[in-house]
């Protein structure tokens, strides 16, 4: 998944983006192979949300070219578990928070519309019907 990720540009990818049906994710929020963190979550889950919120612009690699204001909290409490099973807790503050809470909603079946306000959607219409 790290090779489909980096070989389109991504900082975050989860299984089902790629027709994998399993509780998935792999980011780096650096988005380039051997530099940053490469981090793999099994079956996550998220123990708390910070109450600050903060608008940042995303794009999806389910939707390239797509770039729109997203609301999402600033920090994340995160319980799960790596590749050979092991269970773990950590927290995460901005960039790598919002790329977690991006790829556990594809996870849920929710993209990144599903967050925007109404107002953002219509101001990307035009571009989501040529697409």
């Amino acid at each position: 998944m790290f090779d489909v990720m980096y070989k389109t540009d991504g900082i975050g990818l989860s299984a089902p983006q790629v027709g994998i049906n399993v509780q998935l994710m792999v980011f780096n929020p650096v988005g380039e192979r051997g530099e940053g963190e490469e981090i793999v979550l099994v079956n996550p889950r998220v123990g708390r949300y910070s109450k600050k919120t903060v608008l940042f612009n995303e794009g999806c690699l389910s939707f390239p070219g797509i770039y729109a204001d997203v609301q999402r909290p600033e920090s994340v409490k995160i319980d799960a578990h790596d590749i050979s099973g092991a269970r773990f807790t950590f927290d995460l503050s901005g960039l790598p928070a919002r790329v977690f809470q991006h790829e556990f909603d594809h996870l849920k079946g929710i993209v990144f519309f599903d967050r925007m306000t109404e107002e953002v959607v219509e101001s990307i219409r035009a571009d989501l019907q040529v697409r």
